[in-house]
């Protein structure tokens, strides 16, 4: 099941607006993207949704105006991507879609081309997405790898597929940051700071080709482990090939917890036009500003 929450609707808005923007960058034919953490292709949500909980309340504003949208209450022009695609694509919470199916959806609706790697450990998720994803052309768009990111990595599987003119997207949603510095999160399902330099050598190569965005987003942080993790982050980056360039956008669960996108690009433009279009989604009330 999804959680259903800020931290959801947070991860799912930037990877639509971040494709949306590489898609049209250069008039790109189609997009490479990697997600590592899968998820069935839809789930329903854990807990109903209360009303205007706070930790709840983006992900409740979103799903409106999706309604909206989809009943003709509001004009499709300047609407996020992300409301037409919860109008377009039914989302409720019983019907809640994972990251492989709104790019698939984007790319689509866009006549684009996608060449999307996801990653998937537990059992039933795998099958979904295989089914979703079944026939001789979904081959090419969608490749499933049954197991760890880690592994992958290892493997080499975790590289962006399809033509090396495309724009790149690879994203992450672990539960949270773990601070040790070397090897995995002694909870794998998050992520540490061991793990994040483990990825150098996949991102490494990426921000010296085609453009492109890394996308990590962690959960449920108190003010220290988000200090701790914005640290990790900008000294990740700052050892990448250029020094690329780091947004760091934020979405309270309650007054002193909050989930973070930590996103890095060479394109420092890409990333200002993010963080100041995403202080616009969530809204005063909910946007947490870098510590």
């Amino acid at each position: 099941m999804a959680i259903g929450n800020n931290g959801n609707i947070l991860q799912h808005w930037v990877e639509l607006e971040a494709a949306q923007a590489l898609l049209a960058e250069g008039g790109a034919a189609g997009v490479r993207c990697v997600f590592t953490h899968g998820m069935a292709p839809f789930e329903r949500f854990e807990h109903p949704l209360p009303d205007n909980e706070p930790k709840t309340r983006v992900m409740s504003r979103a799903l409106r105006m999706g309604e909206r949208l989809r009943q003709g209450g509001l004009p499709r022009e300047g609407q996020p991507v992300l409301f037409q695609a919860i109008a377009e694509l039914d989302v409720s919470p019983q019907h809640y879609p994972n990251s492989a199916i709104l790019l698939d959806w984007l790319t689509r609706t866009r006549s684009a081309g996608l060449r999307m790697t996801v990653c998937e450990v537990t059992a039933a998720a795998q099958e979904g997405l295989k089914k979703q994803w079944s026939t001789e052309e979904d081959d090419a768009r969608v490749k499933v790898v049954c197991g760890s990111w880690r592994q992958a990595l290892q493997d080499g599987a975790l590289a962006p597929r399809g033509p090396a003119g495309w724009p790149w997207l690879v994203s992450m949603d672990p539960y949270t940051f773990d601070p040790a510095p070397n090897g995995p999160a002694s909870n794998l399902a998050s992520v540490s700071a061991g793990d994040i330099d483990s990825l150098k050598s996949l991102l490494g190569p990426l921000l010296e080709s085609t453009p492109g965005l890394f996308a990590l987003f962690c959960y449920s942080m108190s003010e220290a482990l988000r200090r701790k993790f914005q640290n990790v982050v900008r000294d990740f980056a700052a050892a990448l090939p250029g020094a690329p360039a780091v947004a760091l956008i934020g979405c309270k669960r309650d007054a002193t917890i909050a989930h973070v996108a930590a996103l890095v690009s060479k394109d420092s433009a890409r990333l200002a036009s993010l963080e100041k279009a995403a202080k616009r989604f969530l809204g005063t009330a909910d946007y947490a500003p870098p510590i």
